[in-house]
């Protein structure tokens, strides 16, 4: 199971860090609200784990969401990094792998250009960062190779 890792408060508490919340804010406002929610699930749903295997699929389905949606605004934020403009949110597909979770994207950029992301996540630092391996194309060549979306 991909392993998801709330960043700790300065009390010691674990929570999703506001820093890493940022960028998520900045690209997808709505969909703030619906990731705090979606890592307090999963976390829940983590405790039931040893429950059986429905718990299990619950947590792999939360997990799944959570992973789409930081692979499009992190992939996103990476092709700008790299000096591609995109016009609209890459559109991405996860898929459980063993433990890890496959991530495939795709988008336009400003100028009309094929863009696509592939990769491996391996945990969800934060809750809104990947890690893993990833690589960001843009008509045909590549543009990053990052081991990390976001703040790992």
């Amino acid at each position: 199971m991909l392993l998801i890792m709330p960043s700790p408060t300065p009390n010691g508490q674990v929570s999703p860090s506001k820093s890493s919340l940022t960028a998520l804010q900045l690209c997808h406002p709505r969909k703030v609200w619906r990731t705090r929610i979606l890592i307090a699930s999963s976390t829940a749903l983590l405790a039931l784990g040893g429950c059986g295997g429905a718990a299990e699929d619950k947590v792999t389905e939360v997990t799944d969401v959570i992973v789409n949606t930081a692979a499009s605004t992190r992939g996103q934020a990476q092709f700008v990094s790299s000096g591609v403009q995109i016009s609209s949110p890459l559109s991405c597909d996860t898929q459980p792998s063993g433990e890890d979770f496959t991530v495939s994207c795709t988008g336009t950029s400003s100028d009309g250009t094929k863009l696509s992301m592939t990769g491996t996540a391996t945990s969800v630092p934060g809750g809104s960062s990947l890690a893993g391996n990833f690589v960001g194309v843009a008509d045909g060549q590549q543009v990053f190779s990052t081991d990390c979306l976001g703040s790992c």
